[in-house]
């Protein structure tokens, strides 16, 4: 017995009793449906994709926040790159030279005779480099040229050799600092506005100790 199996109706084929039909091909088309179960499959996957990208923002913005905050809080309270403008500290300190300026020090130490500090210049009403003359307590006499410190020379092995100090009309002059204040001068004696000019200087005009 022969059975034809409609496959290919052109070219029909043919199984010998017994044998065993051939299979018909299965095809599955796609009709392009949407269903609930794709749709939300695809927001799972869009919202797996955002939650790294998501992170990354968050983490991106914290860090730049922390780093503007950490600036401001170390320049303000900690350390500040100065750099030196002006001849008031030759020959010591050299224009465009850059310092490391001391902020948080002064919180816990007390000022000493020649620090190096940036004060708020009440002359100019900017920041300045001086170094302290005399603290708290001390009487300063300009005297011909000289600097007496409670009496006796102060020696000032900093300066120039043959400097000279003198007050601004050339006059001898005896300075008496009072509490929490700071009289301060530049090196370059001839060429420095400083607390011959304007007095003591505030301990509040004082921001930091310069690292030299």
């Amino acid at each position: 017995m022969k059975v034809y199996l409609p496959t290919q109706p052109n070219q029909p084929q043919h199984c010998e009793e017994g044998a065993a039909p051939p299979r018909r091909l299965a095809v599955r088309t796609d009709d392009n449906r949407t269903t609930p179960q794709s749709v939300a499959s695809a927001a799972s996957c869009l919202q797996a994709a955002w939650l790294p990208i998501k992170h990354q923002l968050v983490f991106l913005l914290c860090l730049i926040v922390f780093s503007v905050i950490s600036y401001y809080l170390i320049t303000g309270y900690v350390l500040t790159a100065v750099v030196i403008e002006g001849r008031s500290m030759l020959p010591n300190l050299v224009e465009g030279e850059r310092f490391i300026l001391d902020r948080w020090s002064c919180h816990y130490r007390d000022l000493v005779r020649g620090d190096l500090v940036v004060i708020k210049d009440p002359g100019h009403k900017d920041y300045a480099v001086k170094r302290i003359v005399g603290v708290p307590g001390d009487a300063l006499f300009l005297k011909e040229g000289a600097v007496l410190l409670n009496g006796k020379h102060l020696l000032e092995t900093y300066l120039a050799s043959g400097t000279q100090t003198f007050s601004p009309d050339k006059k001898d002059r005896l300075i008496l600092i009072g509490k929490d204040q700071y009289f301060v001068m530049g090196d370059n004696r001839e060429n420095s506005e400083d607390s011959r000019f304007y007095g003591a200087v505030p301990r509040e005009r004082i921001l930091g100790t310069l690292f030299k």
